[in-house]
């Protein structure tokens, strides 16, 4: 199976180092030549599998375990899909309640920014 045309798969520069540390030491294990490109494209089809909704996928990291396991790899993804930016825009048009706009916490922390720090206890010099 191939991937979506619409599905896109980034790896970002630590991920790909990461991932080629794992291979390598896969490689030490096993003694065999590995293809790094069949098994990065192995792990983008598995990913457009488990994530089908998303349009793009952000491989950010890869962590190597205290054991050695042969293929398993353990990835940190960012998905992102349509609905969460349908939602996003949603969220951003509604309008505040009522108390909660911007204009009045910069009020409520001037208020704070006025008082004083500390208040000497009556009986003692400030």
């Amino acid at each position: 199976m191939t991937l979506p045309q619409s599905l896109h798969v980034v790896w970002t520069f630590r991920a790909r180092r990461r991932f080629n540390q794992a291979l390598v030491r896969r490689q030490v294990h096993t003694g065999q030549p590995i293809d790094s490109e069949a098994i990065m494209a192995d792990l983008d089809r598995i990913l457009a599998l488990a994530f089908p909704k998303a349009k793009e996928l952000i491989v950010h990291d890869q962590y190597l375990g205290f054991r050695f396991r042969e293929e398993e790899y353990i990835l940190l993804v960012e998905v992102h899909d349509d609905d969460r930016r349908r939602q996003r825009r949603g969220l951003q048009s509604r309008p505040r309640p009522p108390g909660r706009s911007r204009q009045t916490r910069r009020q409520r922390q001037d208020a704070l920014q006025r008082l004083p720090l500390h208040e000497a206890a009556p009986g003692y010099p400030a």
